[in-house]
C-alpha cells in the first residue's frame, strides 16, 4: 500500500493527461520608474561546482564480493560472519561485521577503508585464533592502497570487539598488490598459533611472492618466510590456502596457485608444514590448455572422505569451452597431482563453474566434511552453488543445488563455510551475490535445503539523498551557516538526514548524522527545514518530517534544537495521529507570524481526509512543546493543501505571512492562499491566487522572495510544473506576484519552460540575495532536464535566466538552497540531484571569486577620492545625484567588510578608512534608493 502511495506522491511531477491552455499566452510586466537596472555584483559559476556531499555508503560497493567466517569474534559461543564491498564510497570499501545469533541480519558492527580506490575489503579470512587468546581473527585486505602498494589490516577478537586493526602489514613497492589475496586459520609450525599467508601478485615483474607471518602471544608484521614466484607474469599467489594438512603429518600445508603460468596454463604448488618451512614444492600441479584458466581458483575441502588427511580442490573456470572444471585431488601420505575426481557441468545454462570454490564444513552432519562449487554466471548471471556432500566414496554428482531466481544477483561470486551461527551443532555456508547486494546464509541441518535463511544486506543505492535540502541557520552558533539534507530511502526508507557544518575550511563529511526510529517506510528526511531559532536559546533550530510514520501514516515531525556541542537526540517530537495526514510532508520556517521575538515553522500535511491537506503553524516559544497554534484547512478532497508551505512579510506590516500551497484543488488546476500573521493570527486566508490551467499542478511548490523588484515589498513565486504551453505538453510556468499593500492576483512576472516534459518548475524557491546587489533571487528547477534557472532581481526584472546550472545526474535541481556556508557574506548555493546513482548528491556553489564590475548608471551618484589611496578614502554625493542609502566593501574574494547605513535625506561627505586592510583591490557597492553604483578600490 505504501509503494502505491508513493507512486501518487509523485504523479504531481507526471500526470500525464492532455489539458487545454487555458492560462495567460502573453503578459505585459508590470514596471516602475526605473534610472537604472543592472545586476552588480557576485555571480555564481555556470559551470563547475566546488563541493559535493554524498552519503558515506554512496555505492552498493559490491556487497558480498567476499564473505568468511570470523570465528567466535566476541567469544559469546555462536561464530560470526565477515562481509566486504570493496567498492563502497568511490572504491574506499567496507567490511561488515555481523555476530551471529537471533538478530544477526541486525546485530553488526562495520569499518571502512582509509582512502578512495584502497579497495578495502576485497578479501577477507578467517585466521583462526592468531594469538590463542580464545576469540576468533580475521584479516582484511586493501590491495589498491598507496598506489596499489597494497596493505592488510588484522583484527584481533575480544569480548568487547570493535573494528580499530590491530596490527597492519604492508607492502613495499607501489603496483605490488600486496594482500590480493590471503588465508589463515592454519598452522604451519605446529606451535599452536594460526599463521597467516599474504600474496603479492604483482611483486618483480608479477612472478609473484606469498608471505608467511607466524602467530603468537604478541603477534607482529615480521615477514617469517616468503615463496616466491617462477617467472615473470606468473601471477603466482593469486589464491593461497592453508588450512589443511594434505599428508596429515601435524603441520598444515601451504597451496598456492599461479593463474599466469605459461600464458593462461596456470600452475599449481603444494608446500608442506613443518617446524621449519622450505620453498621446495612438495606435488605441483599442471594443466596445458591456455584457455582453461587452471589454477584460477583453490580450496582445502576438509577431509571429505575422513581418512583424517585433508583434500583440496583446484578450479579451471574456463576449462572446456568455458563451461568451467573443478578437480578434487585427496590427501595421503604422499599427496600427488592426479586428480581423484573432475566435476563439470556442460549444459544447463553453466559458463563459470568452478569460478570460485569453498569447504563448507559438515553441512549435512554426517560426519564428511563437504565442499562447495560455485557457478556466479550460471543462467544468465543469477548464479548457483552446487553443494557435495562428503562420503567413504565420494563422487561428482552434486547432492544441492542452489540456484538464484533473481537476474543478474551472480549467487556465488563469493563462498565461504560460515561457522555455526545458530549454535545448533552443525556447520552453515554463507554465499555472496553483489548484483542484489545480499550475503545468504543456509543454516546447515541433517537434510539441508536450498532456501536461504538469512540474508545480509549491504549499503543500499536509492537512498534519495538530496530529495530535500534547507540552510540549517547557525545551528551551532559559530559565525557560519549550516546545511542539512534528507535522505528518506535509506536502508528500507527508514530514512536519515545530515547537518554539515559551515566554515572557513568546511567540507563535505556529515557532522552530525540524524536517524529516525527503526521503523521501515517511515521516510524519515522526507522534508527537512531550518526552522529559526524557536526558542530563542540564540542557536538556530532544524526539523525533519517522516511523513509514513507510524500505523496509518498519520506522519511525525522532529525538532532538534541547536546548541555550541549540538547532538543528534531529538528535543521535540510532534504528533497527530490522524490517518493518512502525512504530517512533514514539506516543512519551512514561518519567520515570526506573531512578531514575538520568537521564530515560527509551518508543517504541510498533504493526505489528511482523502488528501484534502492540512498545514499546521507552530509558534516558537522558551518552553516549545510542539503544539500546533493554527491549523489551515482547504476542506476539498484531492486539494493536496499543505503540498507546500513558506513564509515572507508580503504586505510588509513587520508581521511574517504564510503561504500553502494545494496543487491538486480544482482537478490539479491548483492554487495558494496566502495568511497575514499578526499578533493574533488566523486561519482565514487573506489572499488566494488560483492556477490557470486544468492538471497543471499550480502551487506545487510556493515560496517566499526577499523583495525581487526592490519595491520594499516580499514577494511570492510558484510553479505550475504540468502546464501545457502552446504545442508543448507539460512544458511548465512559474509566477511571481509582488507584494503591496492591496496585491493583486495577476501574476506581474510569468516564466516559461523551455521544452516537453522537462520538470520546469516542479520546485522554486528563494535564492535570497545570491549575487549581492540588494535584490532577492530566485531558483526554478527543470529537474527532468537537469538544469536549475537562476533569476536575478531587479527593480524591473524579466523572465530570461541569468545563469543556467546543469549537471548530468538524475533529477539535478530537485531541490535547491543557499547559506553562507563558508562565512564569506556572499550566499553559497546548494543543488541537489537525488536521482544520480547510487544514492544522490547535492552539490554547492560557491559565491564567484571574483567581484564583476556592472555597467554604470550614466548620472553618477558619487565620487571617490583619493583613489587609489592608503586605505583612507571620502565617499562624496555628487550635487544633483540621490543620496546614499547604504554601502558594503567587498574584498578580491568577495567577502564583505564593511557596511553602513546612511539616512536618504543626509548629503553630506562619508569618510572610510580601511588603513588597517592588506593592500590591493576591493570593491565598493554603493545603494541609493533607485541605483546602484559598483567601483573599484585600491588601496596601495
Amino acid at each position: 500500500m505504501k509503494n502505491i502511495l508513493l507512486s501518487l506522491v509523485f504523479s504531481f511531477c507526471t500526470i500525464s493527461m492532455f489539458a487545454q491552455n487555458n492560462g495567460p499566452q502573453h503578459v505585459n510586466y508590470k514596471t516602475q520608474q526605473n534610472t537604472f537596472t543592472e545586476k552588480a555584483g557576485l555571480g555564481i559559476s555556470e559551470y563547475d561546482f566546488d563541493m559535493m556531499f554524498e552519503e558515506s555508503n554512496t555505492s552498493g560497493g559490491r556487497f558480498g564480493w567476499t564473505v568468511s567466517s570470523a570465528g567466535d569474534f566476541n567469544g559469546d559461543g555462536m561464530d560470526d560472519v565477515i562481509v566486504g564491498a570493496d567498492m563502497y564510497n568511490n572504491s574506499t570499501g567496507y567490511v561488515g561485521l555481523f555476530f551471529g545469533g537471533d538478530n544477526i541480519e541486525t546485530n553488526f558492527i562495520f569499518t571502512t577503508g582509509e582512502n578512495a580506490e584502497d579497495f578495502f575489503g576485497g578479501h577477507i579470512t578467517f585466521v583462526g585464533d592468531y594469538n590463542n587468546d580464545g576469540f576468533g581473527d580475521f584479516l582484511v585486505n586493501a590491495n589498491g592502497f598507496n598506489n596499489a602498494t597494497g596493505r592488510c589490516y588484522l583484527f584481533l577478537g575480544s569480548a568487547t570487539p570493535d573494528l580499530e586493526a590491530d596490527l597492519i602489514f604492508d607492502g613495499s613497492f607501489a603496483t605490488e598488490w600486496f594482500g590480493y589475496r590471503h588465508n589463515g586459520n592454519g598452522d604451519l609450525n605446529n606451535d599452536g598459533y594460526s599463521d597467516i599467508v599474504i600474496s603479492s601478485e604483482n611483486y618483480s615483474n608479477d612472478k609473484g611472492a606469498v608471505y608467511v607471518f607466524f602467530g603468537g602471544e604478541t603477534p607482529n608484521n615480521t615477514v617469517d618466510f616468503t615463496y616466491y614466484g617462477e617467472y615473470n607474469s606468473n601471477s603466482f599467489g593469486n589464491t593461497v590456502s592453508i588450512d589443511g594438512d594434505a599428508n596429515n603429518d601435524g603441520y598444515d600445508d601451504v597451496l598456492i596457485t599461479a593463474r599466469g603460468y605459461n600464458g593462461n596454463d596456470g600452475k599449481a604448488y603444494l608446500y608442506l608444514g613443518g617446524e621449519t618451512l622450505t620453498d621446495t614444492p612438495e606435488t605441483t600441479f599442471e594443466r596445458t590448455y591456455d584457455t582453461d584458466y587452471y589454477a584460477y581458483t583453490s580450496s582445502f575441502a576438509g577431509d571429505i572422505n575422513n581418512d583424517g588427511f585433508d583434500d583440496f580442490m583446484i578450479g579451471a573456470y574456463g576449462a572446456y569451452g568455458a563451461y568451467g572444471r573443478a578437480y578434487l585431488y585427496l590427501g595421503s601420505t604422499s599427496p600427488d597431482n592426479t586428480a581423484d575426481l573432475e566435476f563439470y557441468k556442460d549444459t544447463n545454462g553453466c559458463t563459470d563453474f568452478a569460478k570460485t570454490l569453498s569447504n563448507a564444513g559438515d553441512f549435512n552432519n554426517d560426519g564428511y566434511d563437504d565442499f562447495m562449487i560455485g557457478d556466479p554466471m550460471y543462467n544468465d548471471y543469477n548464479g548457483a552453488a552446487y553443494i557435495y556432500y562428503g562420503a567413504e566414496n565420494p563422487d561428482n554428482i552434486e547432492d544441492l543445488l542452489i540456484e538464484s531466481d533473481e537476474e543478474w544477483e551472480g549467487l556465488s561470486i563469493s563462498m565461504n563455510k560460515a561457522g555455526d551461527l545458530n549454535n545448533d551443532g552443525i556447520s552453515d555456508i554463507i554465499l555472496g551475490a553483489t548484483g542484489s547486494r545480499t550475503a545468504k546464509i543456509y543454516y546447515g541441518s541433517t537434510t539441508p535445503d536450498t532456501q536461504w535463511d538469512i540474508s545480509l544486506e549491504g549499503a543500499g543505492t536509492d537512498n534519495w539523498f538530496g530529495y530535500s535540502t534547507s540552510s540549517a541557520g547557525d545551528f551551532n552558533n559559530d559565525g557560519f551557516e549550516d546545511l542539512i539534507v534528507g535522505a528518506y530511502g535509506y536502508d528500507h526508507y527508514r530514512g536519515r538526514s545530515y547537518i554539515y557544518f559551515g566554515g572557513d575550511e568546511a567540507d563535505n563529511e556529515a557532522d552530525i548524522t540524524l536517524v529516525s526510529e527503526d521503523i521501515e517506510d517511515s521516510n524519515y528526511g522526507w522534508s527537512v527545514a531550518g526552522i529559526g531559532d524557536i526558542n530563542n536559546d540564540g542557536f538556530d533550530d532544524v526539523a525533519v518530517g517522516a511523513i509514513f510514520y507510524g500505523t496509518g501514516m498519520p506522519g511525525k515531525v522532529y525538532v532538534y534544537y541547536g546548541g555550541a556541542t549540538p547532538d543528534s537526540i531529538v528535543d521535540v517530537v510532534i504528533n497527530q495521529n490522524t490517518n493518512n495526514d502525512w504530517l512533514g510532508y514539506f516543512i519551512n520556517t514561518a519567520g515570526d507570524v506573531n512578531n514575538d521575538g520568537f521564530d515560527d515553522f509551518v508543517v504541510g500535511a498533504a493526505g489528511t481526509q482523502s488528501t484534502k491537506g492540512k498545514a499546521y503553524l507552530y509558534l516558537g516559544s522558551e518552553d516549545f512543546s510542539g503544539e500546533e497554534a493554527l491549523i489551515y484547512n482547504d476542506g476539498t478532497s484531492g486539494s493536496w493543501f499543505g503540498a507546500s508551505v513558506s513564509s515572507l512579510d508580503f504586505n510588509n506590516d513587520g508581521f511574517d505571512d504564510v503561504i500553502v500551497g494545494a496543487p491538486g484543488h480544482n482537478n490539479l488546476t491548483g492554487k495558494f492562499d496566502l495568511y497575514y500573521g499578526s499578533a493574533t493570527p488566523d486561519n482565514i486566508s487573506d489572499y488566494t491566487v488560483n492556477g490557470y490551467q486544468s492538471e497543471s499542478v499550480f502551487g506545487h511548490t510556493v515560496s517566499g522572495i526577499e523583495d525581487f523588484n526592490g519595491d520594499g515589498y516580499d514577494d511570492i513565486i510558484t510553479g505550475a510544473t504540468d502546464y501545457n504551453l502552446g504545442g508543448m505538453e507539460r512544458a511548465g510556468q512559474a509566477y511571481i506576484y509582488y507584494g503591496g499593500e492591496d496585491p493583486d492576483q495577476e501574476a506581474d512576472l510569468i516564466i516559461d519552460g523551455e521544452m516537453e516534459e522537462g520538470g520546469f518548475a516542479r520546485f522554486v524557491n528563494s535564492l535570497g540575495d545570491l549575487n549581492n546587489d540588494g535584490y532577492g533571487d530566485v531558483g526554478i528547477g527543470a529537474y527532468k532536464a537537469n538544469i536549475c534557472y537562476i533569476y536575478y532581481g531587479a527593480q524591473n526584472p524579466n523572465n530570461i535566466a541569468d545563469i543556467n546550472l546543469t549537471e548530468n545526474d538524475g533529477a539535478y535541481s530537485w531541490s535547491f538552497t543557499t547559506s553562507d556556508f563558508n562565512g564569506s557574506g556572499n550566499k553559497d548555493l546548494f543543488v541537489s540531484a537525488y536521482g544520480e546513482q547510487p544514492n544522490g548528491k547535492t552539490y554547492m556553489y560557491q559565491a564567484s571569486t571574483f567581484v564583476s564590475i556592472a555597467e554604470q548608471p550614466t548620472n553618477k551618484p558619487i565620487t571617490i577620492y583619493p583613489n587609489p589611496s592608503n586605505g583612507s578614502f571620502t565617499i562624496e554625493n555628487l550635487a544633483n545625484a540621490e543620496s546614499l542609502t547604504h554601502i558594503e566593501i567587498l574584498d578580491i574574494s568577495g567577502k564583505s567588510i564593511l557596511k553602513r547605513t546612511y539616512n536618504a535625506k543626509d548629503k553630506t561627505s562619508q569618510h572610510i578608512d580601511l588603513s588597517d586592510h592588506s593592500k590591493g583591490v576591493y570593491f565598493l557597492i554603493a545603494h541609493t534608493k533607485h541605483q546602484i553604483f559598483t567601483q573599484k578600490v585600491i588601496i596601495q
